[in-house]
């Protein structure tokens, strides 16, 4: 069973059934870069600028509007990418280039990016275990970022769905927004990784 149908779940499937199109497109863009058999750890670094450059916006207007920034605080992705630099060595680094702006219009709206910045994380439990299979890659100093929280990754998960269901309840009218916003992160997303 979804962890969705534990709770009141309507905004959860909604958000689930609205964003499924929008997910399975930039899984696809994603999945032909990581799961080539012939990955190098330049295109690997590559790619993790890419998401730096998407969790560095991202996360930056979520924060602006204030609702979710004990949360993200919490949750935040980049200094793990950094950490994965960091073992990437001459590789590594974070993007020179400044960032395209991505603004999000409401509390709302940076609700649906938390909710697919936090459903990712669930996915790349898979990505790293897929990743450990190159003979570079070391888990410890180039898979922070796929890991991130372990083994409380269901844990946070259910968490932050508790969070976004109760918001749902309170705040009905409010759904479409939501909806909105993770339309936009997943949009976001598949322009970074096709650039």
């Amino acid at each position: 069973m979804r962890p969705e149908k534990q709770l009141d779940a309507g905004l959860l499937i909604k958000l689930r059934e609205s964003t499924q199109p929008a997910h399975d497109k930039v899984e696809h863009a994603l999945g032909e870069r990581l799961f080539s058999p012939n990955l190098t750890k330049g295109d690997y670094a590559n790619l993790l600028r890419k998401f730096y450059q998407i969790y560095l916006t991202t996360e930056a207007e979520i924060e602006r509007h204030g609702l979710l920034t004990d949360m993200l605080q919490k949750r935040s992705k980049l200094t793990l990418l950094n950490a994965d630099f960091a073992g990437l060595g001459d590789l590594g680094g974070e993007p020179s280039a400044a960032p395209k702006p991505f603004v999000l219009a409401s509390e709302a709206d940076a609700l649906g990016a938390m909710y697919v910045i936090e459903g990712s994380t669930l996915g790349g439990a898979v990505i790293a275990k897929r990743l450990q299979s190159l003979p570079w890659i070391k888990k410890e100093s180039h898979l922070n970022f796929f890991t991130s929280y372990g083994k409380d990754k269901a844990s946070m998960w259910q968490q932050f769905l508790q969070f976004l269901t109760s918001y749902g309840t309170q705040f009905p009218e409010r759904e479409d927004a939501v909806v909105s916003g993770a339309m936009q992160t997943f949009a976001e997303f598949h322009r970074q990784l096709n650039q």
